[in-house]
């Protein structure tokens, strides 16, 4: 998670360019797998489509926990503190919007195709339309993972750091002693 250097607690327009062109990849994606689907055929609620909504959903919660535990780690100044909470607010604000859309998208999607599976034309739209749900899961689930690999390396940076200070005042300490 690196404190400087860019916008971390907001939506960026690659972010928002993401979702929309993953959403478009996905419909068109469903589109072409609906040509493949014969217009007699029934259409039940595919659960493994409902699950793929909430898969993402057990990879949001745990970087949640992870950005929480943010605020209990050590070696840092208060002027880093006090930018790494408005980072981890804008962090969390995410991440529950998040949740909410991989919780409405699965209800969404169960919700459609429950009420339209006699209409063989409508249950193709919505078809198109769970695609473009399923390609931004797909691609927050990619920024999920990013932010997973950011938080780590974080981390990592702040304790490399915190030794070398340490190893800097035992030097220190030991020069003075001679």
């Amino acid at each position: 998670m690196t404190i400087f250097g860019k916008n971390q607690d907001g939506w960026t327009g690659f972010g928002i360019l993401g979702a929309i062109l993953s959403s478009v990849i996905g419909a068109l994606s469903f589109a072409g797998l609906m040509r493949l689907i014969p217009a007699e055929a029934s259409v039940a609620t595919p659960w493994v489509l409902v699950s793929l909504f909430i898969l993402p959903l057990t990879y949001c919660v745990q970087l949640l926990f992870k950005i929480f535990d943010l605020k209990e780690l050590s070696g840092l100044s208060r002027n880093e503190k006090r930018r790494l909470k408005r980072i981890i607010n804008g962090k969390t604000r995410q991440l529950f919007i998040a949740i909410i859309y991989y919780v409405l998208s699965a209800v969404l999607v169960v919700t459609l195709l429950f009420f339209s599976s006699d209409n063989q034309d409508l249950v193709k739209y919505i078809i198109v339309f769970i695609g473009g749900l399923l390609g931004v899961s797909i691609f927050s689930m990619v920024l999920i993972f990013m932010e997973m690999k950011e938080l780590t390396d974080f981390k990592a940076t702040i304790k490399q750091r915190t030794d070398d200070k340490k190893n800097q005042r035992a030097a220190l300490k030991r020069l003075n002693h001679k």
